[in-house]
């Protein structure tokens, strides 16, 4: 509210739900992640004086799949001499990186001499500011390789599924997973 000078409001509409489709993703690892970014403002003839800066810390999450729903016969082999049923899978997938608002930490901010008072950042400066910690976010799960530790966890969770109805079925045989060429 700004008095005489008006008002600011939101108005939202009902919620509207879209269609629903049925998923048969498998969650084999969530990776948490964090960046940190500056917030810089200049004032008068852009001085070092009047430069205000905040640090915004960014904590986020990231979580892989194992889409499940492509599988068919084709995708498991039974080796009877072995004893081993085969089954084949596709490799990993990164999902976006999910930052939530309450995850999101404000520093104080650092003033020049000459410079007082907060900073009064737009939104669309926030989300620049975001949207820079989630590409940085990337980078550094690229660089580490992520997905190759989503790959072992996708093995490992496909077959602490399918293993027990393997064994239930015959004990004598065993699983192993692999994936797709």
């Amino acid at each position: 509210n700004k008095g005489l000078a008006g008002y600011t409001a939101a108005d939202f509409a009902d919620a509207i739900l879209g269609t629903g489709t049925r998923e048969k993703k498998l969650e084999v690892m969530t990776q948490r992640v964090s960046d940190a970014g500056t917030l810089i403002t200049t004032g008068l003839f852009n001085w070092n004086a009047t430069k205000k800066t905040q640090l915004i810390t960014y904590k986020g999450e990231v979580t892989y799949t194992v889409d499940l729903s492509g599988l068919d016969a084709s995708d498991i082999s039974f080796d009877e001499e072995e004893k081993v049923i085969t089954m084949t899978i596709p490799h990993a997938v990164q999902g976006e990186i999910h930052i939530p608002s309450d995850q999101i930490q404000f520093g104080d901010v650092d003033r020049g001499m000459l410079a007082f008072g907060d900073i009064k950042a737009t939104p669309e400066q926030v989300s620049k500011v975001q949207t820079e910690a989630a590409a940085k976010m990337q980078e550094r799960l690229d660089e580490d390789n992520v997905i190759a530790e989503a790959d072992r966890f996708a093995v490992l969770s496909v077959w602490e599924v399918y293993s027990p109805i393997v064994k239930s079925v015959s004990r004598d045989c065993s699983l192993e997973v692999k994936f797709r060429e």
